[in-house]
This record gives structure tokens, sequence and C-alpha cells, in this order.
């Protein structure tokens, strides 16, 4: 879905987390001094991304950083999206910092707003697994 018509009806969205803290938990969404950012997308926003940066639930703060924007490109195929998210890999401190050679942890996000999840009510990866940036 990528319109909202009533007020018992939701859009899909798709975010990828990132820890900022070696011990984050991508369960509660990091913790009070222990953040994550996290790139969020929603259908009905044209290919607009956010940045997000969060210490727990409940605590996610929405930007754009227009120095280092996260690029969206997603399509729906008349049955699925692709969503593709990305960002130079420059980054400042208080974001996610990709390195190239040097291993990450990742986590996924998936709402089906025809399912009707919105905000917690989400399919997602579970906690961070390991993910490798290439040269």
């Amino acid at each position: 879905h990528d319109r909202i018509a009533d007020l018992d009806q939701f859009v899909d969205g798709a975010a990828v987390m990132f820890p900022l803290a070696e011990n984050a938990s991508a369960f509660t969404m990091g913790a009070p001094g222990i953040p994550v950012n996290a790139w969020y997308w929603k259908a009905n926003l044209d290919n607009v991304a956010f940045d997000v940066i969060a210490e727990g639930y409940g605590t996610s703060g929405r930007s754009r950083d227009h120095q280092r924007p996260i690029h969206c490109d997603a399509r729906h195929d008349g049955k699925h999206w692709h969503v593709v998210l990305s960002r130079v890999q420059a980054g400042a401190s208080e974001r996610a910092i990709f390195k190239p050679g040097s291993p990450t942890r990742v986590a996924f996000a998936i709402w089906d707003g025809g399912n009707r999840e919105r905000a917690g009510r989400k399919s997602f990866s579970g906690d961070f697994v390991p993910a490798d940036i290439e040269a």
C-alpha cells in the first residue's frame, strides 16, 4: 500500500538499522547512551528516506541529513516492493560509519500496511547480524 485512504489503513515501509555502540540491541532500538542509526522509508513518501537515531523504544528522531542524505529507490512491480537505500560511505560520528574491509552489524524491519502493520507492529530480522563492507 502506498496511500492511506482511511483511518484503519496503513502504508508499507522498510528500514535498515545499524548499531552505533558495540552493545546496542536491535530488539529495543538501542538504549539510553547506546544509540542505533536506522534508515527508514515509507511507501507514501515518493522515494524519501529518513535518517533515524534512537536510544530505546519511543525515542526515534527522524531527520534529513542534507550533507549525507539517505538515497532511496523504491519500485513496486505489481506484487512486491524493491527498495534500495544508500548513502555515501563517509559519515558523521553520530551516524553509522562504513569502512571498506571492516565488518558491521545490521538489522531489518518491514511494515505491511495491508496487514495493519505500523509503528512497533512490524516484521523484523531479530537482533543485529554481521555484515561485511566490501572495498
